[in-house]
């Protein structure tokens, strides 16, 4: 028993002394000014961008024992004034996580949990074609209770139904509806639970 609580309680001081630092750091650069709600940061985060980032209650950003934590750092970017990155109450977001929103919006459910290094945009951020002036967009929206597993990219118009599983690795280029396992490079639907 002390032998367990000596182990914890070195694992916290590690982590206030290592972490905290890089936390505060990242914590400093960030510009985004419209943050709402208060995240638990166990990894640092950067956030920036003119538009809004919304967080619901219990969001933890980072996770202890999982790749990434001591090295890498987790980007949020709601580029310009129209646009807002929301993610719901309970959602466990991993190490590497980035998500950024160039004038639509990303929409993350509740009760939600994110692999390392995935990867959310809702726009190419490039114009398409000679005759385009504008960069499109389309929204990102992830339902409740859905389950990403590492290095899953998400990309522009994609809507996630309730209850999902996206398999490790996939590449999401369109939606697929509540209850649905997902997989591969394009994700197609798998099988339904």
């Amino acid at each position: 028993m002390l032998s367990f609580l000596l182990s914890n309680f070195f694992q916290i001081l590690w982590r206030l002394i290592f972490q905290g630092p890089r936390i505060l750091k990242y914590k400093l650069l960030s510009n985004c000014r419209q943050v709402s709600g208060r995240p638990r940061r166990l990894h640092p985060t950067l956030m920036t961008g003119e538009g809004q980032i919304i967080f619901g209650d219990r969001v933890t950003m980072g996770v202890y024992k999982s790749p990434h934590f001591w090295l890498g750092y987790s980007y949020l970017e709601s580029r310009n004034s129209a646009s807002c990155i929301r993610i719901g109450d309970n959602t466990v977001l991993n190490n590497g996580f980035v998500a950024v929103s160039a004038g639509s919006s990303i929409t993350i459910g509740e009760n939600c949990v994110f692999g390392t290094n995935c990867i959310i945009f809702d726009s190419d951020f490039h114009r398409v074609g000679q005759n385009s002036n504008q960069i499109k967009t389309r929204e990102v929206i992830i339902g409740d209770n859905v389950f990403v597993g590492s290095d899953v990219k998400i990309l522009k118009g994609v809507t996630i139904g309730d209850h999902c599983v996206i398999a490790a690795g996939a590449t999401v280029t369109k939606s697929f509806p509540s209850n649905t396992v997902v997989g591969g490079n394009p994700a197609t639907g798998l099988k339904y639970l």
